[in-house]
C-alpha cells in the first residue's frame, strides 16, 4: 500500500514535543481558506512511497527524535495507507505519533476508515483551519476553533505548552522550509 507524500523533514522543534520527524502527505481536498500548506493540496503532486518503505526510511531518524508528526495535506483522506503506515511504525518504534487533520474530531470518530487510525495516535489537532479564529499557542492549535485531542496518555497540556511556533530550515539543496503553527504574522 502507498502514500502520496509531499515531503519528510527530520529535526522539528516546532511540530510537537521533543525533536520530531514531520511527514506531509499530499493531497486534501478541504482547501481552507489561509491554508499553511496549499502546496500539499494537489493530489497528483508528491511522492508515491510505500507503507514498507516509508517505515525503513524512519528508521534512519536521528536516535534523538521523540516521535512523528503527521500534517498535509489532509492525513485522513489517505487512511487505509496512513493505518497501514502507523501500524508498521508502532511496531518498529517506541516513538511518539502527532497527526494534525482539517477533520472536525466527530467525523474521525464516526467514519470506519479514520476510526482506525485513532489508536495509532498519541495526539491528534483537528478541526478546520479558520484564518479569522486566533491562534492558539497555548493549547498548540493553529486557529482557536480546532481541538486538541489527547489520544493516549503519552504527553498532556504541558508537553505541548511552550513549543516553538515556528522554524526554519534550509535544506541542502538550498531551498528554505517554514514549519510551525500557520504562517509567521
Amino acid at each position: 500500500m502507498n502514500l502520496r507524500v509531499h515531503t519528510i523533514l527530520h529535526g522539528s522543534k516546532a511540530n510537537g514535543p521533543g525533536i520530531r520527524s514531520v511527514i506531509w502527505l499530499q493531497g486534501c481536498t478541504l482547501n481552507c481558506p489561509g491554508c499553511f500548506n496549499p502546496q500539499t493540496h494537489a493530489a497528483e503532486g508528491g511522492e508515491l512511497i510505500s507503507t514498507d518503505t516509508l517505515t525503513r526510511r524512519l528508521k534512519a531518524m536521528p536516535p534523538e527524535t521523540e516521535g512523528i508528526t503527521i500534517s498535509g495535506g489532509e492525513p485522513f483522506e489517505q487512511a487505509e495507507a496512513l493505518a497501514e503506515f502507523l501500524t508498521r511504525f508502532r511496531r518498529q518504534e517506541n516513538g511518539s505519533v502527532i497527526v494534525f487533520s482539517g477533520f472536525p474530531k466527530e467525523k474521525i470518530e464516526t467514519t470506519p476508515q479514520y476510526r482506525a487510525c485513532i489508536s495509532l495516535i498519541d495526539v491528534l489537532i483537528c478541526g478546520p483551519y479558520n484564518q479569522n479564529a486566533q491562534t492558539d499557542h497555548l493549547h498548540y492549535l493553529a486557529s482557536a476553533n480546532q481541538e486538541l485531542w489527547f489520544v493516549s496518555d503519552r504527553y498532556n497540556q504541558a508537553d505541548l505548552t511552550g513549543l516553538p511556533t515556528h522554524e526554519v530550515f534550509i535544506l541542502s539543496d538550498g531551498s528554505v522550509t517554514v514549519s510551525g503553527l500557520g504562517a509567521i504574522q
